[in-house]
């Protein structure tokens, strides 16, 4: 009996590692709510999700970037995932994606891990240009300054570098990404 006892309270005390994981709790919640922001602006946007809808997907956005050795980097990638699947659903106009829980499941091919392929296919053709495409990981780039440090220097630097290269559509969307995480009534 004591022997179990023992046993059952290491078990207990065991620890997990995550690897991968190089930033403090606090990049890690800006990683996720950047792009939680950018999803919501970019797939949802105008639709209303209950609260717990929104921590169950955000709380899969962070799952996600902690499986990921650079988390860096797999935050910019999510995005520009994320963005990738905005062009794709403009242009195929009886596409839609589900709730996003749904969405970001790693089980649904359709869904969030279905977009590794459009990415791997960017990343193809910027090892032949690197500019293809350049302004997805600007983008990234922009919400999560905006996210960190949100400054009207800022703002308008990134409103100005896409207006300045006649990127309409995402100037738009950063704009919309922008106020939704500002006055959100559930960011």
């Amino acid at each position: 009996m004591i022997q179990a006892t023992k046993q059952q309270a290491a078990a207990d005390t065991q620890l997990t590692a995550i690897t991968g994981y190089k930033h403090n709790a606090q990049q890690l919640n800006n990683y996720t709510q950047a792009a939680w922001n950018t999803a919501y602006a970019s797939l949802w946007n105008g639709q209303t999700f209950s609260l717990a809808e929104t921590e169950a997907a955000k709380e899969k956005i962070k799952q996600w970037l902690l499986q990921q050795r650079d988390v860096a980097l797999a935050y910019s990638q999510m995005v520009q995932r994320i963005l990738l699947t905005r062009l794709y659903l403009s242009n195929n106009c009886n596409c839609y994606a589900p709730i996003p829980t749904i969405w970001f499941d790693e089980s649904n091919s359709k869904g969030y891990i279905g977009t590794e392929r459009w990415m791997q296919q960017v990343q193809q053709i910027r090892m032949a240009k690197p500019l293809h495409q350049l302004v997805l990981k600007a983008f990234a780039e922009a919400v999560l300054e905006m996210q960190e440090e949100p400054t009207g220097k800022n703002f308008h630097y990134w409103r100005s570098y896409f207006a300045e290269r006649n990127q309409q559509q995402m100037l738009n969307l950063f704009l919309s990404t922008i106020a939704w995480s500002k006055f959100s009534t559930h960011p």
